[in-house]
């Protein structure tokens, strides 16, 4: 019952996607816990994001606030550019390449430091690609 370790428990299976586990586990922990930090919402994103439920995708990225991680811009760039609100997904990148001028010939390395399953790694690039980021190695 103790709310970190099991809502980190979660989040980490979830990004290795052992989705209903991990997100049990995570839910508990977030319940237990209504303070939980923000980060934990990047599993969720990333379940509703494989999903393509990029509505709800897109509301666990504005719940992550985090925005001196990448993560806070790759999540909004990556739903808006899937919910083709293209202008908005553009001015998102444009954060995210204050923030990280050369993210794009890092972006695999960054995403792959957290997310282990391939397909959702080639989904978020490609949503990325669509938000204006181009050529990603």
């Amino acid at each position: 019952n103790a709310p970190y370790i099991v809502g980190v428990a979660g989040w980490h299976m979830m990004l290795l996607g052992e989705w209903e586990r991990g997100r049990a586990l995570l839910h508990k922990g977030m319940r237990l816990n209504p303070l939980h930090p923000t980060w934990f919402y990047l599993a969720p994103f990333t379940y509703h994001y494989h999903r393509g439920a990029y509505e709800q995708a897109y509301l666990y990225a504005i719940k992550f606030n985090y925005p001196q991680l990448f993560w806070d811009q790759v999540m909004r760039a990556s739903s808006l550019a899937m919910l083709q609100d293209y202008e908005a997904a553009e001015k998102v990148v444009k954060e995210l390449l204050e923030l990280i001028p050369d993210f794009v010939s890092h972006a695999r390395q960054l995403i792959r430091g957290y997310i282990k399953v391939a397909e959702v790694e080639d989904k978020i690039i490609s949503g990325l690609q669509h938000a204006g980021l181009g050529d990603i190695r």
